[in-house]
């Protein structure tokens, strides 16, 4: 859920700065205002856009820090096929983050794709 609430407001933070650039192809929407311009909205980014963001990415550390393993367990996957569970987490920004692996048991080293 961290991960998505992070995912969710770098877009807006993106989108707040696509919106207040000054080469906007039209004027911001008033405050108050329940109009979109919808053409404003998805109208292809300006370059100068596009470098802010960049600019912006290239002075983020997004390096993880502090790796833990949260909870390790032994499971049973489809077919009875004992795997292990292992809940991991790790912080960037400041922001904790947390996954979950599952390895089958006789999963052969580099084996498994990551999706």
């Amino acid at each position: 859920m961290a991960i998505l609430r992070t995912s969710v407001g770098t877009l807006l933070l993106l989108f707040a700065s696509v919106l207040a650039c000054s080469d906007s192809p039209s004027a911001p929407i008033p405050p108050g205002s329940t109009e979109v311009d919808l053409d404003a909205l998805f109208a292809p980014p300006t370059t100068s856009e596009i470098y802010a963001v960049v600019a912006d990415w290239q002075s983020r550390d997004v390096s993880a820090q502090g790796y833990r393993e949260e909870y390790t367990a032994q499971v049973m996957l489809a077919q009875q096929t004992p795997a292990i569970l292992r809940v991991v987490s790790h912080t960037v920004g400041g922001v904790r983050h947390y996954g979950a692996i599952v390895v089958p048991d006789d999963a052969a080293p580099r084996s498994l794709a990551v999706s």
